[in-house]
């Protein structure tokens, strides 16, 4: 049997590095396929988007072109969250591929979001935001080469969420969804995450782990765990 292609899409001002770490933790049954978005990390050199429509593309092509005939998943943290719940909407219509699973990460659903113009604050205020965040590094807050390098990065990102303008009817996609938080993350409302159900016309589970927004760094393992345990009992329901 084929392996099971899990892309992941990461959170605002990271990199695609940040799934490393699982590539080493997944059984041979599937293979982590981080998906690098434009201007970050390995991408650096290039721009990053002008808006979220811009991204959804890039990701589809970047996504079709690595694509196999087998079964794949798309995961995708706070930002990425919403890019892979509409890039898993654009493969089923332009593509005809059906994804198996929906994996969403520390995000409100989309019609719940509130709108923020993170993007336009000043530089000491964009920093306050980030600290509620958690898990920034200390070094770029100390060292100014690094923030000059950094604030473009995700000022862009915050940019791009900004023009992200929802459906005004919601539309599921067809593939079970898997919710994945943080029981300290307190950059979202965590009594909204439920309604990610209305956004699926098969079967939604939800599971809290402890950590912040940034709980994907310290819990590798138990994630791959969960999207491999709910992968098997849809696999040997419908087998």
């Amino acid at each position: 049997m084929s392996k099971t292609m899990l892309f992941c899409l990461n959170h605002a001002g990271g990199s695609a590095s940040v799934y490393y770490p699982w590539i080493r933790v997944v059984d041979a049954s599937v293979e982590v396929v981080p998906i690098e978005l434009a201007g970050h990390g390995a991408r650096m050199g290039e721009p990053c988007y002008s808006n979220f429509e811009e991204a959804v593309q890039d990701i589809v092509q970047s996504i079709r072109s690595r694509l196999k005939d087998g079964r794949f998943i798309l995961f995708g943290h706070s930002m990425g969250g919403l890019l892979a719940y509409e890039t898993v909407l654009r493969l089923a219509s332009e593509a005809n591929r059906q994804a198996d699973m929906l994996v969403i990460s520390a995000t409100e659903p989309p019609h719940l979001r509130r709108q923020r113009n993170l993007h336009l604050l000043p530089d000491d205020k964009l920093l306050q935001e980030l600290v509620l965040y958690g898990g920034m590094r200390e070094e770029i807050f100390e060292d100014p080469m690094l923030l000059e390098q950094f604030l473009p990065i995700i000022r862009s990102d915050f940019k791009l969420l900004a023009s992200y303008t929802p459906a005004l009817d919601i539309r599921p996609v067809s593939c079970p969804i898997q919710v994945l938080n943080g029981d300290g993350d307190q950059t979202l409302d965590q009594a909204k995450l439920p309604e990610w159900r209305t956004y699926t016309t098969d079967h939604f589970n939800i599971n809290t782990l402890g950590g912040d927004h940034f709980f994907i760094r310290e819990h590798s393992l138990e994630i791959i765990q969960i999207i491999q345990s709910r992968l098997n009992h849809f696999y040997n329901k419908y087998a």
